[in-house]
């Protein structure tokens, strides 16, 4: 994020999905209506945004931008020790439709550490029984992905559906 305006509007916009003024069911504001809310640049607040998504805190649908469908701090389960916990439940989204690989879950939520990524995540949710690998037998195979358990299913429709 370039400018402080920016950072600023997404603290903002984070407490806002936070204390529930924005849900998965509904679009979130548009971008020009953002940008008259806040008196900025188109560009401040894409990059906004941007952040927000990358996050975890939205997503982006046909040009449209969701809150990720966590309602309060409070209803997000713990799930993790060490790392964010709205990370761990993105990580768990990102894996809703279809395996993924490691490499594509931590770039995606904006983890550069591969070591952090597996112990802070990939770890402890393996652990308590909301992901697993496609591929038991071959833990450090190249083509490893990661797949969302029924437990995790059910937890995550639970507490943050898209």
């Amino acid at each position: 994020m370039e400018t402080g305006k920016a950072r600023e509007i997404f603290e903002t916009l984070k407490r806002d999905i936070s204390n529930g003024k924005y849900d998965a069911a509904s679009p979130m504001p548009s971008e020009r209506a953002l940008m008259r809310r806040f008196g900025v640049a188109r560009a401040t607040v894409a990059s906004a945004l941007d952040e927000l998504e990358r996050a975890g805190f939205v997503y982006r649908r046909r040009g449209k931008t969701f809150a990720a469908g966590i309602e309060t701090p409070g209803h997000i389960p713990q799930v993790v020790a060490k790392g964010d916990n709205v990370r761990a439940v993105r990580l768990m989204q990102l894996l809703q439709w279809e395996p993924k690989s490691p490499a594509y879950l931590r770039t995606t939520l904006g983890i550069a550490s591969r070591e952090y990524f597996t112990k802070a995540y990939l770890r402890p949710l393996m652990e308590t029984g909301l992901i697993e690998r496609s591929d038991p037998v071959h833990p450090n195979s190249p083509q490893q992905k990661y797949v969302l358990t029924k437990d995790g299913r059910r937890r995550i429709e639970r507490a943050a559906p898209l």
